[in-house]
């Protein structure tokens, strides 16, 4: 909103009034059309202009179509200070997983390990970057770590499903980073204290892009990453009913739905 104490602290991810309705008086992205209030299912939407960000015109409409989410990724991931020739391994290899996969391959990783149970989304993980997927139903996910690792663990586990966060303490070296990205509001999972202290494990989360739109808006425009792989199906919204079916088949990734009514 831009007016609330954490706004003025530089902590707009925390802003107090982000989720207030579009009946109030703050501009900004307590008002954002198709996210917190309605209108984003038009052809044309007025918004602050402190929000639009150019992009060139040779730039594919549905590749900016993923820049919310992968601001995101891309903030929450630059808590890590990802180095050239770490390791990482990233549980979840949904759109939001393959996004952190990408990111951690162009930031200079040597080896990524992706865990997912869908064989389509490890298959994807294998071209955004993962040396290794696992299918943790069949695999020990913390077996294969330790063997990709001789026996010490990952510089950076990612959490991109919800309730892994203990999993990601155990796959990590000591004075490894965890990044607790998955949202599931009611997710409880239990953490073994002991293990977390004795391994001085930091622990991080992310809400949000954080002062990251123009960045991520020439992240997409400089080809990168590899976004189109990521970006799995164009399908437009008279047909929005394939769309939810093929996002809960699991056998996609991201699905761009374009306005055509």
């Amino acid at each position: 909103c831009g007016y609330c104490d954490n706004c003025l602290a530089g902590l707009p991810e925390a802003c107090e009034n982000v989720f207030i309705g579009a009946d109030s008086q703050f501009e900004g992205q307590a008002l954002s059309m198709g996210v917190f209030a309605d209108g984003g299912l038009t052809r044309y939407a007025v918004l602050p202009a402190k929000f639009a960000y150019k992009v060139g015109p040779d730039t594919k409409p549905e590749l900016m179509g993923l820049a919310e989410p992968l601001a995101g990724c891309g903030y929450a991931i630059e808590k890590l200070n990802v180095h050239v020739g770490d390791t990482a391994c990233v549980l979840g290899a949904g759109p939001i997983g393959l996004m952190f996969t990408a990111l951690l391959k162009a930031s200079g990783c040597r080896k990524i390990i992706v865990s997912d149970p869908v064989e389509y989304r490890r298959n994807k993980a294998l071209e955004i970057g993962a040396t290794r997927v696992v299918n943790p139903d069949t695999e020990d996910v913390g077996k294969v770590v330790s063997e990709e690792t001789d026996g010490l663990g990952v510089d950076h586990c990612i959490e991109a499903v919800g309730p892994l966060i203990q999993d990601c303490i155990d796959y990590v070296r000591p004075r490894g980073k965890v990044l607790q990205y998955g949202h599931d509001e009611l997710a409880r999972p239990q953490i073994e204290v002991g293990t977390l202290l004795k391994k001085e494990v930091e622990l991080h989360s992310g809400f949000l892009g954080k002062y990251y739109m123009r960045k991520v808006g020439q992240i997409i425009e400089s080809g990168i990453l590899p976004l189109e792989k990521i970006l799995t199906h164009v399908i437009p919204a008279s047909r929005y009913q394939e769309a939810l079916d093929l996002a809960a088949s699991y056998q996609c990734g991201k699905i761009f739905v374009f306005m055509d009514l």
